[in-house]
């Protein structure tokens, strides 16, 4: 039972990591210079000279975008990483149940609905303010 705090803790850290990292924004940035490429493949307006030339581009720029988005989501599993690191080694018996616990569809199911309950509850309580 003591269990369910430490996931709780664990999602809400989860959210305000990617809130904090935008992260969201990186996500947006991939997928709109992702429709920018395929864009200027598809033009019939644009010559193959030019086509390949702003692909060139494009790419480079998608891989940057792509870099960044994938280090800001690594790190935050590092993160997490270390910290279950630090409670297995301070209690093995707490960090076996952890392990345990991502194991269980019911915990995920039950945390899954919780991290959508305190991102709802986030979401209202930043318009308010």
């Amino acid at each position: 039972m003591i269990i369910y705090p430490i996931f709780f803790l664990f999602s809400v850290a989860f959210v305000e990591f990617f809130v904090l990292l935008n992260v969201k924004s990186n996500v947006r940035s991939v997928i709109e210079l992702s429709k920018e490429a395929v864009g200027v493949l598809m033009s019939s307006e644009i010559e193959d000279g030019e086509k390949e030339v702003l692909v060139r581009r494009s790419s480079m720029k998608l891989f940057i975008a792509t870099f960044v988005f994938t280090a800001k989501f690594l790190s935050v599993f590092v993160i997490f990483y270390a910290v279950y690191f630090l409670i297995d080694q301070l209690s093995p018996e707490l960090g076996t149940a952890v392990i345990d616990g991502f194991k269980s569809p019911t915990v995920l199911i039950i945390l899954t609905v919780a991290t959508m309950c305190y991102v709802w509850v986030r979401n209202v309580a930043v318009k308010k303010l």
